[in-house]
């Protein structure tokens, strides 16, 4: 039998200094990387959106109200919840308050059509969408082909208000959806107790580009994300040393490249996110 070539690692001698050649992984729910980091770094701005400032402090507050307010509506450990939001700060609360609600992503292009959108809804078995208020026109068209049973809805201005050429205001009530502003703002923050295997439970369930035929959902577990943060955390540590970097974000955080690039491993890292809904507005 031929020796195998991959058995002495060669491609290690090829890494950097200062990457360790092997990592010890924790086994916890992506989540945590949020409550650690608010321990750590609190009143660091965690994100900055239209002249506007959250610190993890605040964005750990938001996440377990919204949390909260998600079981009280029946999600339970092992639901789909879907996103269906631009980079806006609603995106990475509704990420960690599902995960606190020992739910599962799923996250949809705000470019969807009807029917991709029908499509993915219905393949992931969501019945909870929250989504950019500018979509409810969409979803509620196909709102009966699908097991949705709440559509969560919130504003670009919502947790931007100094931006708003209104000023601050809490919004209206819409008949069919909930106010995503306002339903956190009623609900104290309570979330669950669970327990998480990490390796087999799944935290995201990621749709593909669908080059090869019908969009497919990766099933991510806990693990996946965790270990994939830390690893690139690794990689960048000397750029980005914990609690110290400021990082443009304009790739969309409801792909895998942006989710975890710009969002879990910046969240990991106590990096400041600046939050760019359209990358093509250069001003």
């Amino acid at each position: 039998m031929s020796e195998n070539p991959y058995a002495k690692k060669p491609w290690l001698k090829f890494y950097d200094d200062d990457v360790p050649h092997e990592l010890d992984y924790p086994e916890i729910n992506i989540s945590e990387f949020l409550d650690n980091t608010a321990k750590e770094f609190g009143g660091r701005t965690a994100l900055w959106f239209l002249k506007h400032k959250i610190s993890y402090k605040k964005f750990k507050d938001i996440s377990e109200r919204l949390s909260t307010a998600l079981v009280n509506l029946g999600v339970k450990k092992g639901d789909v919840v879907a996103i269906m939001l631009p980079n806006m700060p609603q995106f990475p609360f509704s990420f960690y308050g599902i995960q606190k609600a020992g739910g599962i992503v799923t996250a949809c292009s705000v470019l969807h059509t009807e029917h991709e959108l029908a499509y993915q809804l219905n393949d992931s078995g969501a019945e909870i969408i929250i989504a950019w208020d500018t979509q409810l026109e969409k979803i509620n068209n196909i709102k009966e082909r699908t097991r949705i049973r709440h559509v969560i809805i919130t504003n670009i201005f919502d947790y931007a208000p100094m931006a708003n050429p209104l000023g601050k205001r809490n919004p209206p009530e819409i008949v069919g959806a909930i106010q995503f502003l306002n339903l956190v703002d009623k609900t104290k923050p309570n979330p669950p107790k669970f327990e998480t295997n990490a390796k087999e439970d799944v935290a995201v369930l990621q749709y593909t580009g669908g080059t090869t035929g019908l969009p497919k959902g990766a099933m991510l577990t806990h693990y996946n994300l965790v270990v994939n943060c830390m690893q690139m955390y690794e990689w960048t540590k000397s750029i980005a040393e914990k609690g110290k970097l400021t990082a443009l974000t304009t790739l969309p955080l409801f792909h895998i490249y942006g989710m975890q690039v710009c969002m879990n491993s910046f969240i990991y890292s106590g990096t400041t996110i600046v939050l760019h809904t359209d990358p093509r507005d250069q001003k």
